[in-house]
């Protein structure tokens, strides 16, 4: 089958989910990618071009880079000396294609493809206002963000484009539970959250390090208000206050160093996929997630650290919890209210004095998300999906 797969930001270092799904679909089909928008930043974090961090894994050498647009110029140099991508400048709407490379002396005929795969929905809308295709082999994976917009709005176009052939690959159960009223069943898949497992991906089992500080993170890349680090920040200075003597380590991942200082907290810049699952599975014993909006963020946050052996805490503004996915603390997650210092308090002091049960919940959070966000149950199942639209 071959695939015209569209996205933000590719190829990119950052966030597990695109790096795995997008990986899923170069290893299983013949997949193009497509960058349509200028987009090379996002909440003061710069995504850029990482060809080299991901050539070995997303097996890049198949592609040559057909560059559309001016300020990509510089992209040519990824490409074989024997092939100018940059004299499709101007050419074609967007920023670049990824092309597989046997194809190099065939047309560009966007319209040929046998499947349409839209990360965001915002691909989906800039790709259509320049192409003319069969609707009928579209396929818009609705994470939050990315043009996804309100569950009112997401009601209203689904039924529109559904009417016009497009299928929906749905992250968040309150969308499914909505859209089941509204659109033909056969026309969505629900699968929680995100793929964040390639397939056959061993788990790195974590290593019980008692003897050590405990580790806590939060980790950002959006608005910090929003995301909750400013919790997390009076979180951290209500237990020192508390707890002065304790030994534990609170880390802020991502953009948070751009509005703190704060003295108590180690900050780390963003780091790549690779970093972090390291930094997740040696170090970190314990991630919180104090996001306080009700707008579609994803849940549960924190699904990358579970995987690496994690305990997480995290908010559940929107009463998910059991209705769509059923989290424990058995499981090794801790449902809290955002504005309750005490509660997350009393929590990481009993795992601070009990390591050994920190460290056991860790490990049953690593098996429960390896088993609720693991390729089986995510990318193979939306890869069922696709395919009993283009058997028929």
């Amino acid at each position: 089958m071959r695939v015209l797969l569209s996205d933000l930001f590719f190829p990119n270092k950052f966030a597990k989910w695109r790096i795995s799904e997008i990986h899923s679909f170069i290893h299983k089909y013949e997949t193009d990618i497509y960058k349509f928008l200028q987009l090379d930043s996002f909440s003061k974090v710069s995504y850029d071009f990482d060809w080299k961090t991901l050539y070995d894994s997303h097996n890049l050498n198949i592609f040559d880079i057909y560059i559309f647009d001016h300020k990509y110029i510089d992209l040519q140099k990824y490409n074989d000396p024997d092939f100018d991508g940059t004299k499709f400048i101007g050419k074609f709407p967007g920023s670049y294609l990824l092309r597989i490379k046997k194809y190099r002396k065939t047309p560009i005929l966007f319209q040929n493809y046998d499947c349409y795969y839209f990360i965001f929905k915002i691909c989906y809308d800039y790709f259509i206002k320049s192409y003319q295709i069969n609707r009928n082999k579209c396929f818009i994976h609705l994470y939050p963000g990315g043009g996804a917009g309100s569950i009112e709005q997401i009601n209203q176009y689904t039924k529109i484009l559904s009417n016009q052939g497009a299928k929906f690959i749905i992250t968040d159960g309150r969308i499914y539970e909505n859209l089941l009223k509204i659109i033909p069943h056969s026309s969505m898949i629900y699968t929680p959250c995100a793929t964040l497992c390639i397939e056959n991906e061993p788990l790195n089992i974590k290593l019980f390090t008692p003897d050590r500080p405990l580790n806590i993170c939060f980790s950002s890349m959006g608005d910090p208000k929003v995301k909750g680090f400013y919790l997390y920040e009076s979180f951290i200075n209500k237990y020192l206050e508390k707890f002065p003597n304790h030994q534990i380590n609170f880390y802020a991942c991502g953009n948070c160093d751009k509005y703190s200082n704060n003295p108590n907290i180690i900050f780390k810049h963003a780091l790549p996929q690779k970093e972090l699952d390291i930094f997740y599975n040696q170090i970190v014993d314990i991630y919180i997630n104090l996001n306080q909006s009700k707008d579609l963020q994803g849940f549960p946050l924190g699904g990358e650290s579970m995987l690496q052996g994690c305990i997480v805490l995290t908010t559940d503004i929107s009463n998910q919890n059991g209705k769509y996915l059923t989290l424990n603390e058995s499981d090794g997650v801790f449902i809290v209210e955002p504005n309750q210092n005490d509660q997350i308090i009393n929590i990481v002091c009993d795992l601070y004095e009990n390591r050994l049960k920190c460290y056991e919940l860790g490990i049953q959070a690593q098996l429960f998300s390896h088993k609720i966000f693991g390729y089986e149950n995510q990318q193979a199942k939306i890869f069922d999906f696709i395919e009993s639209f283009h058997s028929k």
